[in-house]
């Protein structure tokens, strides 16, 4: 766990989490590499609290996840393929 931030109330991570959510908005286009867990959790609270239409699109080793409950891995999801 990281230490406070020094009158935020907050560790450096969650103040980054909530400054990078802070800057996405519903006409947002987001990606993100691999283990990349703050873009991640920034991604999910600016969905749930301001910008529910955001477009997220994730690189991961073991699928493709989109915040819902239940969904871990791409084999749960339907697929569309455009020839």
């Amino acid at each position: 766990m990281t230490p406070e931030v020094e009158g935020y109330g907050c560790t450096v991570d969650e103040l980054m989490v909530v400054a990078f959510s802070r800057a996405m908005d519903n006409d947002t286009r987001a990606f993100n590499g691999a283990v990349s867990f703050i873009p991640v959790c920034g991604y999910l609270l600016a969905r749930r609290t301001h910008a529910p239409n955001l477009v997220w699109a994730a690189s991961s080793p073991r699928g493709w996840w989109d915040g819902r409950p239940g969904v871990d891995d791409s084999e749960d999801l339907p697929v569309e393929h455009n020839p």
